[in-house]
């Protein structure tokens, strides 16, 4: 499905296996040589544990650069130009470095947890993702199990962002929709400050975030083989102090 369609949404439920489908549709287009340069935003809790060791693990041959530690970011930068393979970075660390990404020119993007960081258009992480989406136009793959978070004006910033021309035009201006002509197509006002989904407002968001695809978790209920992840845990100030006390005492004696 992603292979098929540039820009597309997988909004498949949590724990369903997002990224290894993912992680091997890239491994086909790299390898293919139909792209050399893919941008991986995600959060930074999965860039290592679940980005970094997926291609790792199921695309080896693939050089990965993860731009997820911000005090070496700017460095990366320099080796950023001529690099490719597969850049990693957290939504936030989007910004830093905006110019040097915008010159690299990804040509796919995947956006991991769309919902949870991009349903806003007014903060700077989405405004900073949707300039460089504006200056590079990649193909676009965004992640998402809960698109609807709070409620279904979540979906306004999202469609902007991955496939704006899915969005409903003003009759008036021919621009694409602002937020309120957005809230009034999908929802009523019956008193101040209390506003209603209409009765066909979920089919209407349903069909505005296309082309998407959605598997439940029972799609993994054949699976018997237990899934290990290994994560690297840091020790803490006491810790080191301990392990380090015997050392010290050790030079001091001998």
């Amino acid at each position: 499905f992603q292979l098929e369609n540039k820009v597309c949404y997988n909004l498949s439920a949590c724990g369903s296996g997002k990224t290894l489908p993912a992680v091997l549709a890239i491994a086909a287009l790299f390898e293919s040589g139909a792209e050399s340069r893919i941008l991986v935003i995600a959060p930074l809790s999965v860039i290592t544990s679940t980005w970094a060791d997926h291609l790792a693990q199921f695309s080896p041959g693939i050089p990965i650069m993860c731009m997820d530690v911000s005090a070496r970011r700017k460095k990366q930068c320099k080796e950023l130009i001529g690099f490719k393979g597969i850049v990693l970075i957290n939504p936030d660390g989007v910004q830093s470095v905006w110019h040097e990404l915008c010159h690299w020119k990804p040509g796919l993007l995947v956006i991991d947890e769309l919902a949870g960081y991009y349903r806003n258009v007014r903060t700077n992480r989405w405004k900073a993702c949707a300039s460089l989406i504006y200056k590079t136009q990649p193909a676009r793959w965004a992640f998402t199990g809960t698109p609807i978070t709070k409620n279904l004006m979540d979906s306004y910033a999202q469609i902007l962002l991955v496939n704006p021309s899915m969005m409903p035009r003003s009759q008036r201006t021919g621009k694409v929709m602002s937020y309120v002509q957005y809230r009034d197509m999908l929802m009523t006002n019956p008193a101040p400050h209390i506003w209603v989904p209409k009765a066909d407002a979920m089919e209407r968001v349903h069909a505005l975030m296309q082309p998407a695809i959605r598997f439940g978790r029972e799609v993994m209920g054949d699976i018997k083989t237990p899934i290990r992840i290994r994560k690297d845990v840091g020790l803490t100030a006491e810790q080191k102090a301990l392990l380090q006390s015997p050392i010290n005492d050790g030079k001091a004696k001998y």
